[in-house]
């Protein structure tokens, strides 16, 4: 049979297994060693993950002091932090930190129950070296830490849901993984529902299983009362988040992925485009590419079959091309080819291709029950990443979706490379080797110049932490820091269109519940109106409007391309005074209120 599907069956707890998850936490404490503070973005969302958990621990309240466009797990566990270890950038690369390796150690062991160990350590090794790049889609410092929580939540989900799976103690597992689910969907709304709706699906397959054996169907209605306490408490947030200002302010005024809201009206297109969930031209072609990656696999399979000296020698040439061809890589094309071979961007339409199969497998009962495992992966996978349908890198926003769908993507490699389920036990031949080493070279590949880009970077020492940047944007920023710092006691201070960060480096509030004007923040309208007159109540008198734009929205110039009634209000009501930084890199314009426009 060309294509096998063996059942799968845990990999036993030996030397070898200890030893592999001594090599991930090893990586992990290297890793944020050397890359301490090279993480995040001053100017982009990363501000915004600083500064709200730190009005939170003083008293304000979500949404209705503070705008947030997510799920209020992650700032409302940050501002718990922060009350207890301090208002400082340590404690929050600790919590982004200590979960990249909970994700890693989860998937490894996820990954002993349903493929071979060498699948479960790199998927694990992937994961560590995604997390601690020098970008805002990073682990300690990231865009979102409801993203980073989410992803931490929905490993231990997938970990319990294998272990029920299996068949062992299934109501506590699934009690578990309800919970685990909650606390993905508080921190990262899609994210929670994806692993909500694997978990009914698994409930569902076990109960057509036992219905057609002939046994009892009780275990089903167990185990769905088993994710009960998930589902209620998911039910009391949003009902405590819709308390606060009722659902049209909740869904119209913060939650921007919300189908209705502002945003998704205006941006939705050019927003899914960029994550992946696209049906353009170029994601066909991707999804063509996916067959040159399964003809690749098929050719690690004819070299596992060679035999004697010939099949060792053939192994390590293949293994020198691959070390020559990541040492050449120079252009941003050959990089991308190598991904789509080997780290191919359609690997979620792949899985998903998969996942018909593997429930057919296990409704028909061809296989044991263990294989579930298998269907569960596949559709916890598929359905907490749509929006990365064409999109999955080992950088940018995937990488806090990447875990599962590296381990499904082993797992339906293996089907087609170890058909013998010889890699079960992890094999120590060379070949055995080959196809994880192409991943894990194509993915240093990718996130190698991210990691020297950081090394480049200077510190910016402020009394709530230390982070690095680039010179030019670090010498900008200390003096929008030096000025705050001298004005801050003649009136209100703003920062347009984004670099939150300011507010949270220089330990001030910002004036009003908006923080960050990036596209789609802010509707025309009502919306408008009410910022406008909250900042005149307010007393801002000065401006630091910064050189931000966001071309990754077709609409880059803020007050020119978008929130044009705002800024014209600004231009009327406000002088420029001073220019902090210089042409090239970071730079901002302060403004100042004429004396004719006093606030009421």
């Amino acid at each position: 049979m060309f294509i096998s599907l063996p059942d799968p069956e845990p990999v036993p707890w030996d030397r070898a297994t200890w030893l592999g998850l001594t090599v991930l936490v090893s990586l992990w404490a290297f890793l944020f060693a050397v890359t301490w503070g090279h993480w995040g973005d001053l100017t982009i969302d990363c501000g915004r993950e600083m500064y709200v958990p730190s009005q939170l621990a003083h008293g304000k309240t979500l949404y209705t002091d503070l705008w947030y466009p997510y799920t209020p797990g992650g700032p409302y566990l940050n501002s718990l932090l922060f009350r207890l270890f301090g208002v400082h950038l340590a404690v929050l690369y600790w919590a982004g930190a200590l979960s990249a390796l909970g994700s890693a150690t989860l998937l490894y062991l996820t990954g002993l129950n349903v493929t071979s160990r060498m699948a479960a350590w790199t998927t694990g090794s992937i994961v560590l070296l995604e997390a601690f790049v020098s970008s805002e889609f990073c682990f300690p410092l990231p865009y979102s830490y409801g993203a980073v929580y989410a992803c931490l939540a929905a490993c231990f989900c997938l970990w319990c849901a294998v272990n029920a799976g299996a068949g062992r103690r299934q109501w506590n597992w699934m009690l578990g993984a309800g919970i685990a689910a909650a606390a993905a969907f508080l921190s990262k709304q899609e994210i929670g529902a994806g692993c909500f709706a694997a978990l009914v699906l698994l409930a569902g397959v076990r109960g057509v299983r036992s219905y057609r054996s002939g046994e009892s169907i009780r275990q089903f209605g167990i185990e769905l009362a088993a994710l009960l306490p998930g589902v209620l408490l998911s039910l009391t947030v949003i009902v405590w988040m819709i308390s606060l200002g009722g659902l049209e302010f909740l869904t119209q005024e913060n939650l921007m992925s919300w189908p209705t809201s502002y945003f998704m009206k205006k941006y939705a297109n050019t927003w899914l485009a960029l994550t992946g969930f696209s049906l353009s031209r170029k994601s066909l072609i991707k999804m063509g590419a996916l067959a040159a990656t399964i003809a690749i696999w098929c050719g690690f399979r004819w070299l596992r079959r060679v035999p004697g000296n010939r099949g060792r020698i053939l192994a390590f040439g293949v293994l020198l091309c691959l070390g020559a061809l990541a040492a050449m890589a120079r252009s941003d094309d050959f990089i991308s080819r190598s991904l789509h071979l080997f780290f191919p961007r359609a690997a979620v339409f792949l899985i998903a291709l998969a996942v018909p199969i593997a429930i057919w497998v296990c409704s028909t009962l061809r296989q044991s029950g263990s294989f579930v495992k298998v269907a569960l992966l596949f559709s916890m996978t598929v359905l907490i990443e749509p929006r990365a349908l064409f999109g999955t890198l080992p950088s940018s926003y995937s990488i806090f979706y990447n875990g599962p769908v590296l381990l499904s993507l082993f797992v339906i490699m293996n089907w087609l490379v170890f058909p013998d389920g010889s890699s079960k036990a992890g094999g120590t031949r060379l070949v055995d080797v080959l196809p994880y080493l192409a991943v894990l070279l194509t993915v240093l590949v990718d996130v190698g110049p991210l990691y020297s880009h950081g090394h480049a970077n200077i510190s910016l020492r402020t009394p709530r932490g230390v982070i690095y940047a680039g010179p030019d944007k670090l010498l900008a920023y200390r003096s929008a820091l030096d000025f705050i710092d001298r004005k801050k006691g003649e009136g209100g201070i703003m920062s347009i269109p984004e670099d939150t960060s300011l507010y949270f480096l220089a330990g001030i509030e910002a004036p009003t519940r908006l923080y960050q004007f990036g596209p789609g923040v802010l509707s025309p309208g009502k919306m408008t109106s009410q910022e406008i007159e909250r900042i005149q109540q307010a007393g801002v008198r000065y401006l630091i409007w910064s050189n931000r734009t966001f071309p990754e929205y077709g609409v880059p110039v803020f007050g020119t391309d978008f929130d044009q009634d705002l800024a014209q209000y600004f231009r009327s009501h406000y002088r420029p005074i001073e220019t902090i930084g210089g042409d090239l890199g970071w730079n901002a314009v302060v403004w100042e209120r004429l004396p004719d426009s006093s606030p009421r």
